[in-house]
């Protein structure tokens, strides 16, 4: 989503390391467009693979704060500052009392012979 209308080139065929080969976020107020779509109360979580200035500042002026997650314990833990720490990976929620219910409530799943 960006300030103006337009297209992005994506990189394909490369599994999970597919990536927009021009990182429009990193530009200050390439963001502006994402607004309204942050707006509806039902979008209680967004996950996000880049970290800008810019892009915090949106997803703080929209109601969300960062999160990374702990698929272990099934836990959250708030970021703050650059997503150094966390890699790009970035898990914003709005709704933290709904998304911690989920987590208590959600099946256990099986991953590597790990139930999770």
């Amino acid at each position: 989503m960006g300030a103006t209308e337009g297209s992005v080139r994506f990189i394909a065929g490369r599994d999970t390391t597919n990536r927009a080969v021009s990182l429009l976020l990193s530009q200050p107020g390439t963001y502006r467009g994402g607004a309204a779509a942050l707006q509806p109360p039902h979008l209680r979580t967004v996950l996000l693979e880049a970290d800008t200035p810019a892009l915090r500042h949106s997803m703080q002026a929209a109601g969300f704060s960062r999160f990374s997650y702990h698929p272990y314990r099934r836990a959250l833990s708030p970021i703050s500052g650059p997503a150094s720490s966390c890699g790009h990976n970035q898990l914003w929620i709005r709704d933290l009392p709904f998304v911690q219910e989920r987590l208590r409530t959600a099946p256990l799943v099986r991953v590597n012979g790990l139930e999770l």
